[in-house]
């Protein structure tokens, strides 16, 4: 779980190097950003924009420890 500010950024360098992240992560993660969604046909688009989430509270716990065991023991994290 994470807790966080959540913020739109439109900055071309930023809108750039989440693109080509999407573009060169191998499948089924990767894809083309600008193929099927109306108004995304190229990264600097006004319709494409990055959600730059900035934390204050992580939270974390394996499968085990949630769904086996019941525990509620979790990793925590706080700006």
């Amino acid at each position: 779980m994470a807790e966080c500010h959540a913020e739109l950024v439109f900055d071309d360098a930023d809108r750039s190097r989440v693109w080509s992240l999407y573009e060169a992560a191998p499948p089924p993660l990767g894809y083309d950003p600008g193929v099927g969604v109306p108004g995304w046909d190229a990264l600097t688009s006004p319709g494409f924009a990055v959600i730059r989430l900035h934390p204050w509270r992580l939270r974390a716990l394996t499968g085990d420890q949630f769904m086996l065991s019941g525990s509620r023991d979790a990793l925590n994290w706080v700006a």
